[in-house]
């Protein structure tokens, strides 16, 4: 009869589960979109929930094709994916903000940030985080206006 002591293996076990369940809980609390593809984003290998509702897609869409993720993206700011996916190829982290027609709220602006990574077999994988900064933009629309309306009164 042989006879092995298990609690250990389960206690890892169990640390890794409530590690994975804080994860999940993390990200699915965050107003961002975070998520792990490839440069061209014809492959996610993780992706938010909540990259749904803030890109305005449908999982339907995603399902079908992970580049309806985009869509909804303006098409004048569509130039910017090519330059992004070179610079990501080189391993070069990006910074872009581009806009959206959002079926239901409307134009939006989103900046995406990204850190690429090469493994150890070649692959690249694109660490990222999307978030919606149209309030931002209109906080500094504002800004820009009272400053224009201020040194307009200066100057009469």
């Amino acid at each position: 009869m042989l006879i092995r002591d298990i609690s250990a293996e389960q206690r890892s076990r169990r640390a890794l589960e409530e590690s994975q369940a804080l994860s999940r809980e993390f990200v699915d609390t965050m107003e961002n979109v975070l998520f792990i593809s490839n440069p061209e984003r014809s492959h996610f290998e993780f992706l938010a929930g909540n990259a749904f509702h803030t890109l305005g897609v449908t999982p339907e869409q995603f399902e079908r094709d992970s580049a309806n993720m985009l869509i909804n993206m303006v098409e004048e700011d569509r130039s910017m994916l090519v330059e992004r996916a070179q610079r990501e190829r080189r391993l070069e982290s990006t910074d872009i903000t581009y806009r959206i027609n959002h079926p239901i709220k409307g134009l939006r602006w989103i900046r995406s940030l990204s850190r690429p990574r090469a493994s150890t077999d070649g692959t690249l994988r694109v660490y990222g985080l999307a978030s919606d900064v149209t309030a931002d933009r209109a906080r500094e629309a504002e800004m820009e206006s009272a400053r224009d309306e201020a040194e307009a009164a200066s100057r009469a």
